[in-house]
């Protein structure tokens, strides 16, 4: 007999931690690709929070659409405030914990109660994480796109005016 159901958490858990991971890889990416290698290989051990404040300094600086530029910095600062969350889900047990008179599954943090988890909160954070992420990736895509100029070769000049 199971004390927790770990078959219906398994996929929200499995998502969140893939989703971090995909945050992680971002703020890695902008780092490298604003800054030189030398800068960027000394800030691989800083932790995400701080690697978020980083990206963030560092996109001030970037040639890209002021919205673009607002809605990237809006959604770092999101999941800066979701870390703790990641850590809870990353270092803390699924456990059957008693909520005053009932008892109820959830991710449970040892020394502070009031970073448990449960499901429905899961739901919500991985749900919100993943739009992050959706919009984290255009907005990058967009930044790197109007850093680059464009031009019609010689060649081409004329092709299709018939």
């Amino acid at each position: 007999m199971k004390i927790v159901d770990i078959e219906k958490w398994a996929p929200l858990i499995g998502r969140a931690v893939i989703s971090f991971g995909y945050l992680e890889s971002i703020t890695h990416e902008c780092i490298k690709a604003w800054t030189t290698p030398t800068i960027s290989k000394h800030s691989q051990s800083l932790n995400l929070a701080k690697r978020i404040d980083f990206a963030s300094d560092l996109l001030a600086h970037q040639s890209a659409p002021e919205p673009t530029k607002i809605e990237f910095t809006k959604d770092l600062k999101r999941i800066k405030q979701l870390v703790e969350v990641r850590n809870t889900i990353a270092h803390s047990p699924l456990s059957l914990v008693i909520f005053d008179d009932t008892m109820r599954e959830a991710i449970f943090h040892a020394s502070n109660s009031k970073r448990t988890i449960e499901f429905d909160a899961l739901e919500r954070t991985v749900i919100e994480v993943e739009a992050i992420i959706d919009r984290l990736y255009r907005n990058q895509a967009a930044i790197r796109f109007a850093n680059i100029e464009l031009s019609i070769p010689p060649e081409w000049q004329g092709l299709g005016s018939e």
